[in-house]
């Protein structure tokens, strides 16, 4: 009962600890709150490593920020946390720290998602319209940008993979590098290397 007091407090259920889940003929939790008790059932076991897929789909853009801004916390205090996002809102991209744009296995772009449309613009892909950022990626990785039907994407593509390669595969692969030294560090004594800590290698193995 302790661990799932814990639990409980961890992903912020305390206001409807004693509700109902409910079902189609009967009222009960929220469907933020249903995802989180799903979330809170693996994290009674006390996992090394969360996987959540597409928990915020069905969800309004406020409830998907708080759910999301909960398993960050998780990620925060220790553990660590893989989880797939069917199209973001604008708030949650704004969230991400890193992007990582990939088209047929090639980088397009690598960085923090706050200066990803400026990277964009930069290189003259400019979004013509306001837009998701998300949905302003896809069209990219895609080799879509005027939306005219005669458009070479794969032309598109090619433009969009070299200036990546002139531009950010070196940072890629210092981050890559840098990893692979924490990763081969035995130091006992160094703080990443805790209970829940899963290496960059480790995960890309997974």
């Amino acid at each position: 009962m302790l661990k799932v007091k814990e639990v409980i407090d961890e992903i912020d259920l305390n206001h409807c600890k004693d509700t109902i889940m409910g079902g189609p003929l009967l009222r009960g939790v929220s469907g933020g709150e249903r995802k989180r008790v799903c979330i809170g059932q693996e994290l009674l076991t006390n996992p090394t490593l969360l996987l959540v897929d597409e928990a915020t789909t069905g969800l309004d853009s406020t409830t998907a920020r708080k759910l999301v801004m909960n398993l960050c916390e998780l990620a925060k205090a220790g553990r660590t946390v893989v989880m797939t996002i069917h199209q973001p809102s604008t708030k949650l991209f704004h969230m991400f720290q890193k992007i990582l744009l990939l088209s047929d296995g090639n980088g397009m772009y690598f960085g923090k998602g706050d200066y990803v449309l400026d990277y964009f613009s930069g290189i003259g892909y400019a979004p013509f319209v306001a837009m998701n950022p998300t949905d302003f990626l896809l069209d990219l990785a895609n080799g879509i940008y005027s939306g005219n039907s005669e458009e070479d994407t794969g032309s598109t593509k090619q433009e969009l993979v070299s200036a990546f390669e002139s531009n950010l595969a070196y940072q890629v692969k210092t981050e890559l590098q840098n990893s692979m030294v924490l990763f081969h560090d035995d130091s006992s004594k160094h703080e990443m290397f805790d209970h829940y800590f899963t290496t960059w290698p480790c995960l890309v193995a997974f």
